[in-house]
Order: C-alpha cells, then sequence, then structure tokens
C-alpha cells in the first residue's frame, strides 16, 4: 500500500497545478479524498510539493490538448483501479482517483465530441497536439523516480 500512496501523492502534485489551468478541477479533488483516506491529513497534503513548471496553456485550444492528456490517463486508471482490487484481495482501497467518473464511455465520448466541435481550424489542431504532447512529457517527468519520492 505504500507505493499507492507514494503515487498518489506524486499525482496530487501534477494534478493540482494543471487542473486549474485547464478549467477542469476534479481529478485532484478525487486524489485528495484518496489520499485523506489513506491516513493523510488536509495539512499534510497542501504540503505536498507541487509541479513547478506546468505547459504555457494561452488558448483554449491548448487547454484543450491538455485535457487529452488527463481525460486520457482517466481513461486508463479504471483499469488500475481493477488490477489494484485484485491485488489487494479485494480489501477496502480508496480508488476515487483511478476510477474517475462512473460512466468513463460515455464521458470519454463527449469530450472527444467537445474536442472535435473546438478544434475545426488545423492551426488550432496544431496547437492542441503541442500542448498534449508537452503535458504528456511534463507529466512523464513529474512521475520519473516517483519512488525515490517519500513527501
Amino acid at each position: 500500500m505504500g507505493e499507492y500512496v507514494l503515487i498518489l501523492k506524486r499525482f496530487f502534485g501534477f494534478y493540482v497545478v494543471l487542473e486549474p489551468l485547464i478549467r477542469r478541477p476534479v481529478a485532484s479533488q478525487r486524489l485528495q479524498r484518496d489520499l485523506q483516506d489513506l491516513g493523510l491529513s488536509e495539512v499534510q497534503i497542501q504540503a505536498l510539493p507541487r509541479y513547478e513548471a506546468p505547459p504555457d496553456l494561452p488558448t483554449e485550444s491548448a487547454r484543450i490538448g491538455a485535457a487529452y492528456v488527463l481525460e486520457g490517463a482517466a481513461a486508463g486508471g479504471r483499469i488500475m483501479a481493477e488490477g489494484l482490487a485484485r491485488a489487494t484481495a479485494g480489501a477496502p482501497v480508496p480508488v476515487r482517483f483511478l476510477s474517475g467518473d462512473n460512466d468513463d464511455r460515455q464521458h470519454w465520448r463527449k469530450f472527444t465530441e467537445l474536442l472535435e466541435a473546438a478544434l475545426t481550424d488545423p492551426a488550432d489542431r496544431q496547437v492542441a497536439a503541442a500542448a498534449a504532447q508537452a503535458t504528456f512529457l511534463a507529466l512523464e517527468f513529474w512521475m520519473k523516480d516517483w519512488d525515490q519520492y517519500h513527501g
């Protein structure tokens, strides 16, 4: 369970910074509740290190590109939550962050519809793609060596 707590702490430090930039503060709230259920106090959670170099997201197209990365990660989280349940032999483990919305398929479909409607111009798609790549690289950098993190 210790590794799970470390991973959630690390994700929190990224999501709590990025979500306000893309105007979707949902996953960080789920992370906070999971961390509280795992025994962290509000003070401990607020003291966790934050990612300090978020990608520049000056336009709605850029914010949609960044949101694409977080939405895609959320879509994969349900599979990880199921694997965690198997690995812990059904013991109660807070998985709000990993489980995401109850209807991920519906949520993902709505998000891709928004993406299609908002990114009709090729230049906007380029901006969104660049922001998605920057966000993915930022997340990858932040999560690198997560197991060395003990904040």
